[in-house]
């Protein structure tokens, strides 16, 4: 018997135990999720998706899921593949508890479910072949390119992001970043792979000759006022 420690993806909120023998398969835990999370996960099982929760070989901890975290970067788990064989048995999820630990919320994670239905949000894939689809694809690959060749440069900026969320000294009502055309706004955005929320504010008129993005957000605006 194996006892894993489970977030939902993109959802803030604790993570929970699943006591499950580490021999059964990745579709057994599934089902455990479920019934730990009735009220939650409303989807059949077979529906979910599991993830290792490890990035970089270090599990997440406690204090990511109770932020929310997505899956991007993570490995997802098959179905059939048995517990034991996907990092997730005794041996390998054993870890040594301090105090320091339950107090900082440094304790690990070991799967992250995502529950399918959600709507499509920074970090996600999208399907399909259209023109908006393209571009949303478009701008997710430069924002990811960017986040990887530019590791140690964007990795400074998205911390800044985060310490002023957590600091708790003061009232952030938002975080306003300005900039002409071209300077990597949007691939801030796309870079951030959905961790907050972003709200475009176009200075110049939205017109026909406008990126399809800007047209978007200016059909979902003019929605408010109907």
């Amino acid at each position: 018997m194996v006892n894993l420690y489970c977030g939902i993806a993109d959802v803030a909120g604790s993570p929970f135990p699943v006591g499950i023998d580490e021999g059964l398969s990745v579709g057994h835990l599934k089902e455990a999720i479920k019934d730990k999370n009735s009220a939650t996960i409303t989807c059949d099982a077979k529906d979910l998706k599991l993830f290792l929760a490890k990035k970089d070989g270090a599990w997440l901890t406690e204090a990511d899921v109770m932020k929310g975290v997505s899956t991007i970067g993570l490995e997802e788990l098959g179905a059939g593949a048995p517990l034991n064989l996907v990092g997730l048995s005794e041996k390998q999820v054993k870890f040594e508890v301090t105090l320091k630990h339950v107090q900082d919320k440094t304790t690990p994670v070991h799967v992250l479910a995502e529950v399918p239905g959600k709507g499509i949000d920074v970090g996600q894939d999208v399907e399909g072949d259209n023109i908006y689809t393209r571009e949303l694809r478009l701008y997710q690959q430069r924002g990811n390119l960017i986040k990887v060749q530019h590791a140690d440069y964007c990795g400074q900026i998205l911390d800044k992001i985060d310490q002023l969320y957590e600091d708790e000294s003061r009232t952030l009502p938002f975080i306003c970043v300005e900039g002409s055309s071209g300077m990597g706004k949007t691939q801030l955005a796309f870079a951030l792979g959905g961790r907050r929320p972003w709200f475009y504010w176009p200075a110049t008129r939205i017109g026909s000759d406008s990126q399809n993005l800007y047209q978007n957000f200016d059909k979902i605006s003019d929605a408010f006022d109907e």
